[in-house]
């Protein structure tokens, strides 16, 4: 298996920004309403996940849950995975919603934590991404997440997403493809030096997602070993 070399030819890849929006009477009056009143206590005890995502990656990231004690007026992230650091990372790959920031907010509530920034956001009319964004910088300065890079953001979603892969609690080609989904915002070709992704250091991985001589348990193998190298290559030592 060699690793796909990539061509002089630049690629030039352009997002358009998308109107990422929800109906306005995406909460009910009284859901709001409820959310009106501070919660009573300042500090509250609540289980805490590391990251957040659907599928395997949801259930990888169940099993990495810890316990946290959060003060409310604070809020300062007490490990290097916050829930809203992973959101901030998502924000600035360009892969967070209007939705996901609603759903955040909803579950922020329900455990008692509190923001004002979080009325603003309930209350926003319509909800439109270009309102939802700015409240949610918001938030992130008030609670001092800082909002990285797009490649800062690409390398911390290619450490989340591999080590998955070198667990062996997922399925490699399918945990690799959402690498690429995540990190399609940023542009690793141009950064290429000789072999695509080696810039990330998936370019080993990359290689064997696009084999088209092997078996899908050769690719899956290939990658998984490959997603063990990075480990004790890449992976930044907490």
């Amino acid at each position: 298996m060699l690793s796909i070399e990539v061509n002089n030819q630049s690629k030039v890849r352009v997002e358009n920004e998308k109107a990422k929006t929800i109906s306005s009477d995406y909460l009910q009056n009284c859901t709001k309403n409820r959310y009106r009143k501070k919660a009573i206590s300042d500090s509250i005890i609540h289980t805490h996940l590391h990251g957040c995502g659907s599928g395997q990656v949801q259930q990888a990231i169940y099993a990495l849950q810890t316990a946290l004690c959060i003060n409310t007026k604070t809020l300062v992230p007490q490990t290097m995975s916050t829930q809203e650091e992973f959101l901030a990372i998502k924000y600035a790959a360009g892969i967070l919603h209007t939705k996901d920031i609603i759903e955040h907010v909803n579950s922020q509530l329900d455990k008692g934590i509190w923001s004002d920034v979080f009325l603003e956001i309930l209350d926003c009319d319509p909800k439109g991404w270009g309102c939802i964004s700015t409240l949610f910088e918001k938030y992130l300065k008030e609670i001092g997440v800082l909002i990285p890079t797009i490649e800062e953001a690409a390398r911390e979603l290619v450490e989340h997403h591999v080590l998955l892969i070198a667990s062996g609690t997922v399925m490699p080609c399918v945990q690799f493809k959402k690498i690429l989904e995540d990190i399609d915002n940023y542009d690793y070709y141009s950064k290429t030096k000789d072999y695509l992704g080696d810039n990330l250091g998936i370019h080993q991985m990359y290689g064997w997602y696009y084999e088209d001589y092997c078996t899908v348990d050769q690719i899956n193998q290939g990658i998984l070993e490959a997603s063990k190298v990075w480990v004790t290559t890449y992976a930044k030592k907490h």
